[in-house]
C-alpha cells in the first residue's frame, strides 16, 4: 500500500512538474509573441511616419512656391564613388542637414531630405527622401526605423510660346513687303522684353527682310542686344513640319476647339479650316487662332494671343490701329497627298496697303499674353515640345511622378 501510495505521489509530482514547464513555456511564448507583436507595430508605425514625412515635405516645397530648378538639392559628394561599396548611395546621409517633422500624437516622426536622383542612383531628376521613426512613449527615443520612402518631383512645364519673335517665319520667305511707311513697326511691349523683331530660318532671309525695310521705319522694330532686327532662329516643334502637323492635329481635335473666335477676357482655341480674313469690329479677339490657309487683317481690330498661319499668305491691309498683341507664326506648309505628311512652304508677308493711321506697330510681342495662350494647349500636346530644344518653359510647383 505505501510502495502505491509512493508511486502515485511521484506520478502527481511529475505531472506538476510537467504542468510547471508547460505554463512557463506557454508564458515564454506569449511574452515573444507580444515583443514580437510589439516590434511589428512600432515597424509599421515607422513606415507610416515615413510616408507622413513625405508628404509634409512635398507640402512644404509647394508652400514655398517655386521652381525646381530653383532649389537646392543635395547632388554626389566630391570624390564620392557608387562602386566603393562603403554605402548605397554617394552621400554621407550621417552628415547631411535633415529636416525634421514631429507627430507627437502618433509617438512618431520623421526626417527627410530633397536629394537629385543620381545621388539616390535612381531615375529621374528631383526626389524627396524621407525616413520615419516609431518613439518610446514619452521620449524620442527611437525603438524602430523606417524603410525609406522615395518621393519622385517633376518639374511643371508649359510650351514656351514667349520665346517665338513677334513675327516669326518657319519657312523660307519668297517675298517680304513691309510697304514704305516710315510709322509702321513690329514691336515688343513689357520691361525685359528685349529681342529682335522678326526671326526667319535660314540666313539668306535675313538679308532679304532688312532690304525690303524701308530706312525710315528701322527705328520701328524691335531690335536684340545687337542691334538686330531680324535674327536667323529654329524653334522646337514649330520649325519641324511633321510635329507641326502632329500639334495642329492634336488642338483641332480637341473638344474645346472651334471656328469661333475667342475674346481677350476669355480666350479660346480657334481651327479655321480655309483662308481667313479677320472680321471687323470684333473688339478684341484672343486666343490661340490657326489658320489652315492664306490669312487677311483688315487692321482695325485688335487680337490678343498667338496666330498660326499655315498657308502661303499672310496679308495687312487697310487703315487704324488695331495690332495683333501676342505673336505671329508663319509656317507655310506643303502637304504630301500620298502620304499626307508636312513639308516647309514658301511665305508671303505683304503690309505694303496698310496706312497706320498715326503710325503704329502691327505686331506687339507679348510675355504675358503667349503665357496665357501656351496654358490652353491640350496636355497631350505639351508632350511634343521638348525642354531641351529650348521649347518648354518651367513654372513654379510640380507633379508627382512616382511615390515608393
Amino acid at each position: 500500500m505505501n510502495r502505491q501510495r509512493g508511486t502515485a505521489l511521484v506520478v502527481v509530482l511529475s505531472m506538476l512538474a510537467m504542468s510547471l514547464m508547460l505554463g512557463i513555456s506557454a508564458m515564454q511564448s506569449s511574452q515573444v509573441d507580444e515583443r514580437l507583436a510589439g516590434n511589428y507595430r512600432a515597424a509599421v508605425k515607422a513606415q507610416m511616419a515615413a510616408e507622413r514625412t513625405a508628404a509634409q515635405a512635398q507640402k512644404n516645397l509647394r508652400d514655398a512656391g517655386v521652381k525646381l530648378t530653383d532649389w537646392t538639392w543635395i547632388g554626389c559628394d566630391a570624390g564620392s564613388d557608387l562602386t566603393n561599396g562603403k554605402h548605397a548611395h554617394c552621400v554621407d546621409f550621417s552628415e547631411a542637414a535633415w529636416e525634421e517633422e514631429t507627430f507627437s500624437s502618433f509617438h512618431t516622426g520623421g526626417r527627410y531630405l530633397y536629394v537629385l536622383g543620381d545621388a539616390l542612383d535612381l531615375p529621374g531628376e528631383y526626389y524627396i527622401y524621407a525616413l520615419g521613426e516609431a518613439y518610446a512613449e514619452g521620449t524620442k527615443d527611437a525603438i524602430a526605423t523606417s524603410l525609406p520612402v522615395y518621393v519622385e518631383l517633376v518639374p511643371d512645364y508649359f510650351p514656351a510660346l514667349s520665346h517665338l519673335s513677334p513675327l516669326t517665319v518657319a519657312s523660307r520667305f519668297f517675298n517680304f513687303r513691309p510697304g514704305d511707311s516710315e510709322y509702321l513697326g513690329i514691336s515688343r511691349r513689357g520691361e525685359g522684353n528685349a529681342g529682335a523683331a522678326i526671326a526667319v530660318p535660314d540666313e539668306r532671309d535675313v538679308d532679304a527682310v532688312m532690304a525690303s525695310i524701308p530706312s525710315g521705319g528701322v527705328g520701328n522694330y524691335a531690335a536684340d542686344e545687337d542691334g538686330n532686327i531680324v535674327t536667323e532662329q529654329i524653334f522646337d516643334v514649330f520649325s519641324e513640319p511633321e510635329k507641326l502637323r502632329m500639334l495642329v492635329n492634336m488642338i483641332k481635335s480637341h473638344p474645346d476647339v472651334s471656328d469661333r473666335l475667342g475674346s481677350a477676357e476669355a480666350p479660346r482655341m480657334t481651327y479655321i479650316d480655309g483662308d481667313f480674313t479677320m472680321p471687323k469690329d470684333v473688339g478684341v479677339a484672343g486666343g490661340l487662332l490657326i489658320v489652315n490657309g492664306s490669312f487677311r487683317w483688315n487692321g482695325n481690330d485688335n487680337f490678343e494671343g498667338l496666330i498660326i498661319v499655315l498657308g502661303q499668305e499672310f496679308t495687312y491691309t487697310g487703315g487704324g490701329s488695331g495690332s495683333v498683341i501676342g505673336a505671329l507664326l508663319h509656317a507655310p506648309v506643303v502637304v504630301d497627298h500620298h502620304s499626307g505628311e508636312w513639308s516647309h512652304g514658301i511665305a508671303e508677308a505683304d503690309a505694303s496697303e496698310f496706312d497706320p493711321r498715326g503710325g503704329g506697330s502691327i505686331i506687339q510681342h507679348d510675355v504675358d499674353v503667349l503665357n496665357s495662350v501656351a496654358q490652353l494647349i491640350p496636355t497631350s500636346a505639351v508632350s511634343l515640345f521638348s525642354a531641351e530644344n529650348g521649347g518648354l518653359m518651367e513654372r513654379n510647383g510640380f507633379s508627382i511622378g512616382t511615390w515608393r
